[in-house]
C-alpha cells in the first residue's frame, strides 16, 4: 500500500519485525482481543494511526469491509490461531523492557558508528538500493514522525535493546541501547 506511505521509505514490518510474528518486536499475537474484535472501530483507528504517525503516511480509508483493512484482520486473526496452535506466550509489553538510565550523546555516536551505521547508513538515512527499502531511516523525511511511539525515547531503546543489531536479537547491554 505505498499509495498510503508517500514520502518514508517504511513498510509495517520496519516496526513489526518478522511480518509482526517477532514477540520482541510489537508482535500483532493478541491484537483480535486487545481490540475487541469483531468491533473493529478500535482496531482501525489503531491502523490508521500506524500509516500516519509510525510510517509518516496518510490514513488508510478503510471500512469493515475494505479489502485492505479485511487483509489486516484476515493476517492478524491467522497470527492468533498459529500463536495458540503453537503455544506462543502472548507478550505482556510490545517490547522487553530495560533499565532507565542517563544517555550520552559521546558514547551513543562511538555505538551508533560500531553498531548501527552498517545498516543504517552513517547519518542514519537509511540503506536503499535504486530507491528500493533495505533496512529505514531512523530520522528524516523517509522516517517516522515525531508522533509516532518510536519518536519516545524510552520506546526506541526497549525496541533496540530486545531486536538490534537485526537479526541478533538484542545483543546489546541495557547501557549501549539507552544510550
Amino acid at each position: 500500500m505505498p499509495e498510503f506511505v508517500p514520502t518514508a521509505k517504511l513498510h509495517c514490518a520496519s516496526c513489526h519485525l518478522n511480518a509482526g510474528a517477532n514477540p520482541k518486536a510489537s508482535s500483532w499475537f493478541g491484537m483480535m482481543k486487545k481490540y475487541q474484535y469483531p468491533e473493529t472501530i478500535n482496531l482501525q483507528k489503531r491502523i490508521n494511526l500506524c500509516f500516519e504517525h509510525s510510517l509518516n503516511g496518510k490514513p488508510l480509508l478503510i471500512t469493515a469491509d475494505s479489502p485492505d483493512f479485511q487483509a489486516f484482520i484476515s493476517y492478524m486473526q491467522w497470527l492468533d490461531e498459529q500463536a495458540q496452535v503453537l503455544n506462543i506466550d502472548l507478550p505482556k509489553t510490545p517490547y522487553p523492557p530495560i533499565a532507565k538510565l542517563t544517555g550520552n550523546p559521546n558514547q551513543g555516536q562511538a555505538i551508533f558508528e560500531q553498531k548501527c551505521a552498517f545498516c543504517h547508513g552513517a547519518l542514519g538515512q537509511g540503506r536503499y538500493g535504486s530507491d528500493t527499502y533495505y533496512r529505514p531511516a531512523l530520522w528524516g523525511p523517509h522516517s517516522f514522525n515525531r508522533q509516532a511511539g518510536m519518536a519516545r525515547i524510552n520506546t526506541l531503546a526497549e525496541f533496540i535493546h530486545g531486536n538490534m543489531p537485526y537479526q541478533f536479537d538484542g545483543v546489546l547491554t541495557d547501557q549501549e541501547a539507552g544510550i
